[in-house]
């Protein structure tokens, strides 16, 4: 049974919910050094399909991308929407989904619709003080309460206890949890947030002892949970009124043009719970004028989310012509090239529906193909061996590719033609018997090669896979060439 502040921090993190905890540490610990971070942010999203989808129907909403242009690969929305947006969008799904499967007692989901509507009011605060990272400021609020709603994912004595003195007569829950636990929920989120490292912002928030001396930032987030706690009791409560007057005094406008733009906000804020999965959160969060039976018929979405039985890719047609138009389309803003591989292997991974896919660079020094980006299921032994030799004395098929610019299916590793020596070193490599390879021509020159495979799932690679695979290669040479005459 855990017994102070450490305890619950260590047991949330290592055996209650040590799903999430992966998750948020390998995105949260992607810094925004572009080139590389946002492929390999990429890599960690696709590593999930379920995650993969709903974050691509985050990025499509208009909370977070007005202008409507469509998104159809991870890659492509670190490009529109941005790379902090989509690594925080990431990060509260692993949240919410943790603890929405975990368990979904109705402490939670209330917190959940309290955060999100917090979240959204803090956004729009930030972005009136021009804010250029208010998503910052979405998240903080967002993770707010997120230590007491680990806490209520966990069974424990302590927990009934809380429970019992809730209906008791002048229950204060700030005195009742230091002298149950000997700690504030605010403490248990401010720790499990410095463990996590899941950023500074939200930390100073939850130390804050006077709104009066927070900085800019932090009042948001303050404000924002003060009006998310007494919109609860109605729109028109004096307890409203009164944080709406202090909203008012801190963006400098009006009255009642500050409870307009609040109650907007609360209407996105049912969206943007939506859109994050958590539907009966959304039921919660007060609208002044939405009738309660309706909004929840409108509503009837399961919060636990469906999750496919099946974890390979499966070729989709449309989704293969949407990535190639995503590509066409951003040649004309000039992208990294980096940009433009991470999207290719998106349409390999998830529009071909190949398990595997990796590009290699050729180094005409050393003459070797090293990886330069990977994404796919079971890549980490693929990824440790995968170093090719090539030049004259290596008779291998790498090499046929890179000397004649062309692509090859390999249908079976032992039947390729080209001596034991060369199969050995294939199966001593990658270990598989049929793979794809194109070569990314530039220049007329081969600067590396796209590898894709089905190793992993045992299923076969048809024809129009290998000529959907030869197409996304050429497309991209077309893009990179006309990128290189342009500079």
């Amino acid at each position: 049974m855990p017994e102070t502040l450490e305890d619950w921090v260590v047991r949330i993190s290592s055996l209650e919910i040590p799903i999430f905890k992966g998750t948020l540490n390998s995105v949260a610990g992607l810094t925004m050094e572009y080139s590389t971070s946002a492929n390999e942010l990429a890599r960690v999203i696709l590593q999930d399909a379920t995650l993969t989808a709903r974050i691509l129907r985050i990025s499509n909403s208009y909370f977070y991308n007005p202008r409507g242009t469509k998104i159809s690969t991870i890659s492509s929305a670190v490009m529109f929407i941005g790379f902090n947006n989509v690594r925080d969008i990431a990060m509260s799904l692993a949240v919410i989904d943790a603890l929405i499967k975990k368990h979904s007692r109705n402490y939670i989901i209330a917190l959940m619709a309290r955060s999100f509507h917090a979240a959204v009011q803090a956004r729009d605060m930030a972005e009136k003080f021009g804010d250029p990272s208010s998503e910052e400021v979405f998240i903080a609020s967002l993770l707010f309460h997120f230590g007491e709603m680990a806490f209520w994912c966990i069974q424990s004595k302590q927990s009934d206890l809380l429970i019992q003195s809730m209906n008791e007569e002048g229950y204060s829950a700030d005195k009742v949890q230091q002298q149950i636990l000997g700690f504030k929920f605010k403490d248990l989120t401010a720790e499990i947030s410095k463990n996590w490292h899941l950023g500074e912002l939200l930390v100073s928030a939850l130390k804050n002892k006077n709104i009066n001396d927070a900085a800019v930032r932090t009042r948001h987030i303050l404000l924002s949970q003060r009006l998310s706690d007494n919109a609860l009791k109605g729109w028109e409560s004096k307890e409203t009124q009164a944080i709406l007057n202090e909203i008012s005094k801190h963006l400098d406008i009006s009255v009642k043009a500050t409870k307009a733009d609040a109650i907007e906000n609360a209407k996105k804020a049912v969206d943007v719970a939506n859109n994050f999965g958590a539907s009966l959160a959304a039921i919660l969060i007060p609208v002044p004028g939405v009738d309660e039976f309706k909004q929840k018929d409108d509503n009837k979405i399961s919060v636990k989310q469906k999750v496919l039985d099946v974890d390979y890719p499966e070729p989709d047609p449309v989704l293969q012509l949407n990535v190639l138009r995503d590509l066409s389309k951003i040649v004309q803003k000039k992208p990294d090239f980096n940009n433009i591989i991470g999207i290719v292997l998106e349409g390999l991974h998830r529009g071909v529906g190949m398990d595997r896919v990796l590009f290699a660079v050729f180094d005409n020094n050393t003459l070797k193909l090293k990886i330069k980006f990977i994404l796919g299921i079971e890549i980490k032994k693929l990824e440790k061996n995968f170093n090719i030799t090539t030049g004259e004395d290596e008779h291998t098929v790498f090499s046929w590719v890179i000397d004649r610019s062309e692509s090859v299916w390999v249908k079976n590793v032992s039947h390729i033609g080209f001596g034991l020596s060369s199969i050995k070193t294939i199966l001593e490599i990658i270990d598989v018997e049929s793979f794809i390879l194109n070569p990314l021509v530039i220049n007329d020159k081969v600067v590396g090669v796209f590898y894709s495979d089905r190793q992993p799932s045992g299923r076969e690679i048809t024809e129009e896979d290998y000529e959907s695979c030869k197409h996304f290669a050429q497309q991209t040479g077309f893009a990179a060439n006309q990128i290189w005459r342009s500079n």
